[in-house]
């Protein structure tokens, strides 16, 4: 089922798939949780490097979002605006994307949750105590679906999507 997720998302994202980075298995580091009736959307994509996570913020992904609003527009207007101010930004080799209600929620939300990850990788790095886990909760509330979604990070070579 992750599979077709996956390529679902590179698919409607139309990714280079030269610049995503892989597991061993040869499956992309990939997260995409989106509802099937509204824009909202949570997407964290693992580039091959920095450069190519820039590249696909500002090319693949923002072309999609565009894309996205061009459709709403003629048929869901009151949903542009969830599209217009999207969160759509890189950390190093990764890119973010939140397509929600409460566009600046979801901003602070994430900028906690890099923070709070960065400060856990420089204690690894110092030695210190590591917590076995750390999550990533996107909740957005409103009249429409909600997308609940949680992704665990159990060391750098293990990713897992836990649905709620």
């Amino acid at each position: 089922r992750q599979m077709c997720k996956e390529t679902a998302a590179i698919s409607q994202l139309k990714l280079d798939e030269t610049k995503l980075a892989k597991n061993a298995d040869g499956s992309f580091r990939l997260f995409y949780s989106v509802s099937a009736s509204t824009p909202e959307v949570v997407i964290v994509i693992e580039a091959v490097d920095a450069a190519a996570a820039e590249s696909i913020s500002k090319g693949a992904v923002k072309e999609w979002i565009d894309y996205n609003a061009e459709a709403y527009a003629s048929y869901g207007a009151d949903q542009v605006p969830k599209l217009e101010n999207a969160v759509n930004q890189t950390n190093g080799n990764y890119v973010f994307v939140i397509v929600s209600n409460d566009a600046p929620a979801a901003q602070s939300f994430l900028n906690a949750q890099i923070d709070a990850a960065l400060k856990q990788l420089n204690a690894a790095k110092r030695n210190a105590p590591l917590p076995r886990e750390s999550g990533l909760r996107i909740h957005s509330k409103g009249s429409n679906p909600q997308l609940d979604s949680v992704f665990i990070i159990r060391n750098s070579s293990e990713r897992t999507h836990n649905p709620k």
